[in-house]
């Protein structure tokens, strides 16, 4: 029996037709990033992903008085 991952797997391609993104997602992937892309999207992507994936969150303790 195969362990399944909780590893988001983004694609990156230049081939940016309609069946490649269907493929990809359809593999497994979780998102799909045509080249060229601006470098800005790509984290706030990725930073998107782990959030969703790993339940991320500033575990910050504020305390006001």
């Amino acid at each position: 029996m195969y362990n399944i991952s909780k590893v988001p797997v983004i694609f990156m391609s230049s081939m940016s037709d309609n069946m490649n993104i269907v493929m990809a997602i359809n593999m497994g992937g979780d998102d799909f990033i045509v080249k060229p892309f601006d470098i800005n999207v790509l984290i706030a992507k990725v930073q998107a992903m782990l959030r969703r994936t790993y339940s991320f969150a500033e575990s910050t303790n504020i305390h006001r008085t």
